[in-house]
């Protein structure tokens, strides 16, 4: 078994109680942005359905304009859970049938229109009352990830983490020479005298899943 580091007490349980849950995306490709066409048009924005699909995004880019466009379909919880018990194939017939539903009353052929997909199994985070004591470093250790920015849910808030971390590391080595090492979601860097600290790309993990 590879050692890591004896955390405090307080830290050991704030990692100990984060709970990370379930969620599932796929994207679909259409040949045309049908959405924007249809009685009750969507330009941007989302939609709630009762149907495992559940939450669709429409794209704020390229609004009103001709060619393809993508529709993002997202399941959270023990919906995401029924989507990964099952093939891609199975996976993107599915959402297609539920897509259909919702346009049910519109003359749009989804599957017709449909032209590629992709999917991402991944993890919602929901901090908790250890949320800044998991923030906070051990040592000359620091912590960063999707996991611990408080916008979670989106590779942007990765980057704010890693940023944050980083800005703080660099303050603390204004005062010291060598020794500094920074872990970013489990993934172990040295820092040589500081001439070079590599911010990764992270996220966090889901007991389910999913990748």
């Amino acid at each position: 078994m590879p050692k890591r580091p004896r955390w405090s007490p307080r830290k050991e349980e704030a990692i100990r109680s984060m709970y990370f849950e379930a969620l599932y995306k796929i994207g679909l490709r259409f040949k045309t942005r049908f959405w924007e066409r249809v009685a009750t048009p969507s330009f941007g924005g989302q939609s709630i359905t009762d149907l495992p699909i559940r939450w669709i995004v429409y794209p704020s880019y390229g609004i009103e304009t001709d060619g393809p466009g993508v529709l993002l379909l997202f399941s959270w919880m023990t919906d995401a859970s029924l989507w990964s018990s099952v093939t891609f194939s199975d996976r993107v017939r599915c959402a297609l049938q539920h897509l259909a539903e919702v346009y049910k009353d519109e003359d749009v052929d989804v599957f017709g229109e449909f032209m590629a997909a992709n999917d991402m199994p991944w993890a919602e985070h929901s901090p908790t009352e250890f949320f800044e004591i998991a923030q906070q470093p051990e040592g000359n250790i620091y912590f960063a990830g999707e996991h611990l920015s408080r916008h979670h849910t989106w590779s942007t808030d990765a980057l704010d983490s890693g940023r944050a971390t980083a800005t703080a590391v660099f303050k603390i080595c204004s005062l010291r020479s060598s020794g500094w090492r920074l872990i970013m979601g489990g993934s172990l860097k040295e820092v040589d005298h500081l001439r070079e600290i590599t911010i990764l790309r992270v996220r966090g993990r889901s007991s389910s899943k999913k990748g």
